[in-house]
């Protein structure tokens, strides 16, 4: 339990109050100057571009997924080194009590893109005894060995490039959608900071004006021109637009942490924004906007490589209920004799054909793996089929809602118009005598939902125009293979 301390009520009242007088008596020339000295650190200029520039560069997200990507990279890399030519050096050496031994040579190999491994193999072997005469032997040998049916074919044997290549651009298209998705969230953090610097001059004015207020009201009680109710209204409307102002500026300080955070900076980097220009987009038919959207949208090619990988899987997986079959192909020339010059004319030859069969049966696996795919591409199909209706309401979404903050933004500036002309007719009435304090405090609270809402709808015109961008895929230029078209 906490407890009682009757001091500690007037003391705290006295702080409150010390502090109101401070926000109250704050100029507004100043209000920048001290947002800027309360986080102790000098602020830096920064428009739009320039932040969206920087939040590519910079975002801590972007570099992990960036390596991600120069990882797949090297995945891919290191699969089509699997059908380049290799070169492999060969030597052995043998003691005895009866005689030395020493082979050297080389095996160059390929495999090619049907899934044939052809070496070429040549070897020196000098053989010393001691009962008998030195042997010396050439040997140059090729050899073939190509599977046939199950394992046959560019399509079991360029799998996993094709693989690493899918890993590949998924990779890629999950940096270019958080790099379109990261210009969004500048743009609409950019654009908060801005409406809460314009909504911080705001409230200091209308506490400004509340201060006014109050002096008047209290003037007139004195004067028994006024009711005692209305000095006790304005003091409430003046303590509650201090507060609003304390708020607004705790919130443009934290926003603006996560916004340094989110360009990359430290989070006590604190900036200087300029005004934003509007964008402006020139809103294609519905029609169009679809056909934009499933040409671009980047997660709309994904999903069709990943069908396209499934009907893959799926002809791979009848390919494996073939049966396994290998051809061996080998032909050899070689010479031998006591001396080097018996030996390196490669006389003789030797020439070999089998074929060889490893399948099991009734092959129960390859069946299931052949039933497992067949779902797996029927469930690729229908999940290109969603994200094709997605992508089509999503653009006639987003075209209405360009299309409503369009039509908003006169009808909000407006009635920003009135309510002003109306708080200042309430509070000229009041200074004559003629209004009461209730038209005053009721004409403020209407300027200020009014102010809010045309600072709402400048703002979502903008970001409509962002949104609507990145709906059709247009708002970054991709990569023309990573499009819809572009898959293959």
């Amino acid at each position: 339990m906490v407890p009682d301390h009757p001091a500690a009520g007037p003391r705290q009242t006295r702080r409150a109050r010390t502090e109101r007088r401070r926000l109250v008596g704050t100029p507004n020339a100043l209000l920048a100057a001290i947002l800027v000295a309360s986080l102790g650190r000098a602020a830096e200029p920064l428009t739009l571009p320039a932040a969206i520039e920087r939040a590519l560069a910079e975002n801590r997200t972007l570099k992990l997924l960036q390596t991600q990507v120069a990882s797949r990279g090297v995945a891919v890399q290191a699969a089509e080194a699997g059908f380049a030519w290799s070169f492999r050096p060969e030597g052995r050496t043998e003691n005895a009590d009866d005689g030395r031994l020493l082979a050297v040579g080389g095996q160059l190999s390929r495999r090619s893109s049907w899934g044939g491994d052809l070496s070429t193999r040549a070897e020196h072997l000098r053989q010393e005894t001691d009962n008998a005469a030195d042997l010396i032997r050439n040997t140059l040998r090729v050899e073939l060995r190509q599977p046939l049916l199950r394992r046959a074919g560019t399509l079991p044997t360029l799998e996993p490039l094709r693989d690493a290549e899918a890993r590949e651009a998924a990779a890629r298209r999950e940096l270019e959608l958080r790099r379109t998705d990261l210009v969004v969230e500048v743009a609409e953090a950019y654009e908060e900071l801005v409406r809460l610097r314009r909504q911080t001059e705001s409230d200091q004015l209308a506490l400004d004006r509340m201060n006014r207020f109050l002096r008047l009201a209290r003037a007139r009680e004195r004067q028994g021109r006024g009711a005692r109710e209305d000095s006790l209204r304005a003091e409430l409307q003046q303590g509650a637009a201090a507060l609003r102002l304390t708020n607004t500026i705790q919130r443009y300080r934290a926003r603006m942490t996560a916004f340094a955070d989110l360009l990359g900076a430290p989070p006590e980097t604190e900036f200087t924004l300029d005004e934003i220009v509007r964008l402006e987009v020139a809103a294609p038919t519905e029609e169009e906007a679809v056909a934009l959207a499933l040409s671009n949208r980047l997660d709309y090619a994904q999903v069709l490589q990943d069908a396209r990988d499934a009907e893959r899987g799926l002809r791979l997986a009848r390919n494996n209920l073939l049966p396994d079959l290998q051809l061996l192909t080998r032909y050899e020339r070689f010479g031998e004799g006591r001396h080097s010059s018996e030996a390196f004319p490669l006389r003789e030859d030797i020439w070999f054909v089998s074929l060889a069969a490893s399948s099991d049966w009734p092959a129960r696996q390859e069946r299931f793996a052949a039933r497992q795919a067949v779902l797996s591409s029927e469930a690729a199909d229908v999940r290109a089929a969603a994200v094709e209706a997605a992508i089509r309401r999503q653009t006639r979404q987003e075209l209405l809602a360009y299309q409503r903050a369009q039509a908003q933004e006169p009808i909000a500036a407006a009635n920003l118009e009135a309510a002003r002309k109306r708080m200042h007719l309430a509070r000229r009435l009041f200074e004559i005598g003629r209004g009461d304090g209730f038209s005053v405090t009721d004409s403020e609270s209407e300027l200020l939902q009014a102010e809010a809402d045309w600072r709402a709808a400048e703002s979502e015109r903008t970001l409509a125009g962002y949104r609507l961008l990145r709906v059709l895929g247009l708002l970054l230029e991709y990569p023309p293979d990573l499009k819809p078209d572009g898959v293959r």
